[in-house]
């Protein structure tokens, strides 16, 4: 799931961009990670219009971690930045989302039905 890119001619192998960066001496590389889910909003801020995408990230050591890109125009390159997240930051991110299988996976027992 490439940020913004125009539809792959063969969907049934995406190639994500690899994303490597350090945050607080912590490597965070989307190639050594699992892609849990992804969401693009359109944004405005002080006027102007933009697209945000955030795409989530587990490492194989269990830490999680969004990638952020954003651009004013879909021609543009994105400017791409990692955050790393905390187990309830991932909770209230994918609950903002509706991503209830997601929560049940990762979240077992936190959730309940009415």
């Amino acid at each position: 799931m490439a940020f913004f890119s125009k539809p792959d001619p063969k969907p049934e192998r995406p190639q994500p961009p690899r994303v490597r960066r350090i945050v607080d001496r912590v490597i965070y590389d989307t190639a050594k990670a699992e892609c849990i889910a992804s969401h693009v909003k359109r944004r405005t801020s002080a006027g102007l219009a933009f697209y945000s995408q955030e795409v989530l990230y587990r490492s194989t050591q269990g830490n999680w971690f969004l990638v952020l890109g954003q651009r004013y125009h879909l021609d543009q390159q994105p400017d791409v930045f990692v955050q790393p997240l905390s187990a309830e930051q991932v909770f209230a991110w994918l609950a903002e989302y509706n991503e209830i299988d997601l929560l049940e996976r990762h979240f077992p027992g936190r959730t309940q039905y009415a």
